[in-house]
């Protein structure tokens, strides 16, 4: 089963000419994801638990009913480095920075999963972008700049990049913009 999401990720990525920058698999990935969506360094994933934590602290009555058990030891795990990241703390992020984020998933249905902070998006503001496999692991996702490229270059958001492949959407515009575009591509 795990082989075939990964198959079913990967033939994604491939489709929707993104890549997917692999992050450590040590319980750290979900905020090592965002940290390298947020600061292009995933060792920064400590500086976004303690935000999403304090997040989770901040604003109780938000998460509360998501959580099964106690609401404190909840957060007190949440704090320990390398404790699995969940989707309590993906909607706490979102919240935190006040960023739409986007997951491309290994579901067999449904491959895209996003979740928009409490208080909407700030006017303009980027998609953070991750890819979501067999519900154990996130990697962080960037379009593809040009064939072969690897990671791409740091590019200011809203960039002309390789255009869409025609299968990605019938409103084709010809070139995929930044993560605004690559939101509207599969979102609108």
């Amino acid at each position: 089963a795990e082989g075939a999401a990964r198959a079913r990720l990967s033939d994604r990525l491939r489709r929707y000419a993104l890549f997917e920058q692999r992050i450590p698999g040590d319980g750290n990935c979900q905020f090592a994801a965002l940290a390298d969506q947020l600061y292009a360094n995933h060792a920064l994933h400590g500086e976004v638990r303690a935000r999403v934590v304090a997040q989770l602290q901040r604003r109780p009555e938000w998460y509360r009913s998501w959580v099964a058990g106690d609401y404190r030891r909840y957060c007190a795990e949440m704090a320990r480095p390398g404790c699995w990241g969940d989707h309590v703390t993906l909607q706490a992020a979102s919240d935190a920075y006040g960023l739409c984020i986007s997951l491309l998933t290994s579901y067999q249905e449904g491959c895209f999963v996003e979740l928009q902070p409490r208080r909407g998006p700030a006017a303009g503001a980027r998609v953070l972008w991750l890819a979501f496999w067999a519900e154990i692991h996130y990697n962080s996702v960037y379009p593809i700049t040009s064939p072969n490229a690897g990671r791409p270059e740091a590019l200011p958001w809203g960039s002309a990049v390789r255009p869409a492949p025609p299968e990605a959407s019938s409103k084709r515009t010809g070139k995929v913009l930044g993560s605004k575009k690559l939101h509207a591509l599969f979102f609108s």
